[in-house]
């Protein structure tokens, strides 16, 4: 994780990058300098950006609940893991459903033929 400190002594601000079992300290100028605590975390950043795949606009996004926003009333899909998983149960289920009706179908002209040929009473 990528963690932001402030030196006391200069006001400088930096990031240092430890991982999430480590004590989080930093020095600077000779002395510990102070974490820097924000509201925004890395998954928030991650809907903090601009495209242009809506109406091919430039427009920014700010929120998760925004980008969903859009997606719904422009009739994309999100591609969440949970609702791609969904989807493809569904889609399963569906192409079950047709292989089935296919198979009785197939099964069905071959006991015509065979009944039209005389092979069976």
């Amino acid at each position: 994780m990528i963690y932001p400190f402030r030196c006391l002594i200069c006001n400088k601000e930096f990031d240092i990058i430890q991982p999430m079992s480590a004590e989080h300290k930093a020095f600077h100028c000779g002395i510990e300098a102070q974490r820097v605590w924000s509201v925004n975390t890395d998954k928030d950043l991650a809907y903090n950006f601009t495209t242009e795949m809506f109406d091919g606009k430039p427009i920014e996004i700010h929120s998760k609940r925004q980008f969903k926003h859009l997606l719904k009333v422009h009739n994309m899909a999100d591609a969440s893991p949970k609702e791609c998983f969904q989807e493809a149960k569904f889609r399963k289920k569906i192409n079950e459903e047709d292989y089935s009706i296919q198979r009785k179908q197939t099964a069905e002209n071959i006991y015509c033929k065979m009944k039209d040929r005389g092979q069976l009473r």
